[in-house]
C-alpha cells in the first residue's frame, strides 16, 4: 500500500503513540511489591480492540515488535489477553468486564474509538498521567 507523506507521518506517529501506550501498560504490570518478585508471576495484559483481528493486526504487531525491543517476549514473560469487538461496539462493555474476570495486570485499549466503553475505566497512560 502507497502512502503520501502526510498519511505515512500519522501512521508513524500511530505508531509511537502505541508503542508509548503499551510501554506504560507493561511498566504499570510489572510494578508488583518487592516481596511478590519470588513468586514470578507473569504479567498478564488484556488488550480491548473495537475493530477485528485483522484490521487492528499492524497495529498489535507495532505493539508486540516495542515489547520486544525492550526485551519483553510474549507467554514467554509476558502473557496477553487478546479481545476484538469486530466493530459491534456493543460488545465492547462485555469483552472488558471478561477481562476484568480473567483478573489481567493491565487492560490496553486500542487507539480506535476509545469514546465507546462509556464508564468503563480502562488504562490509558496518556490521560492518567503514568507516563
Amino acid at each position: 500500500m502507497k502512502f503520501g507523506v502526510r498519511q505515512q507521518a500519522e501512521v508513524n506517529k500511530n505508531k509511537l503513540k502505541l508503542l508509548r501506550t503499551a510501554l506504560c501498560a507493561l511498566l504499570f504490570a510489572l510494578n508488583v511489591p518487592a516481596d511478590a518478585q519470588d513468586t514470578k508471576k507473569i504479567p498478564r495484559i488484556g488488550y480491548l480492540s473495537a475493530s477485528s483481528a485483522s484490521e487492528a493486526s499492524h497495529r498489535t504487531e507495532a505493539f508486540r515488535q516495542g515489547l520486544r525491543e525492550v526485551g519483553h517476549t510474549e507467554n514467554k514473560n509476558l502473557i496477553f489477553e487478546w479481545r476484538y469487538a469486530e466493530e459491534k461496539f456493543d460488545r465492547l462493555p462485555g469483552l472488558a468486564a471478561e477481562l476484568v474476570g480473567l483478573k489481567v495486570d493491565a487492560i490496553e485499549q486500542s487507539p480506535e474509538r476509545q469514546d465507546v466503553l462509556g464508564g468503563y475505566r480502562i488504562l490509558d497512560s496518556e490521560r492518567s498521567g503514568l507516563c
